[in-house]
C-alpha cells in the first residue's frame, strides 16, 4: 500500500501532533504543511525509503 502510513511511531506521532488512530490509514500527505517545500518533502522520502531515520 503506497502511501498510506501503517505504523507511526511515537516519535513521529508527538512531532506530527497525531494520534497514533488518526494517522493509521491515512495517506501520508496528512501531515504535510501547504508552506512546506518541495525540495524538503522530496529529502523526506529519499530518507525514507533509504531506511532512515
Amino acid at each position: 500500500m503506497g502511501g498510506v502510513i501503517t505504523y507511526p511511531n511515537d516519535l513521529f506521532c508527538r512531532v506530527s501532533g497525531y494520534e497514533l488512530h488518526e494517522l493509521v490509514g491515512r495517506p501520508h500527505n496528512i501531515i504535510r504543511h501547504p508552506d512546506m517545500p518541495k525540495e524538503l518533502f522530496r529529502e523526506l522520502w529519499q530518507t525514507i525509503k533509504a531506511g532512515n531515520i
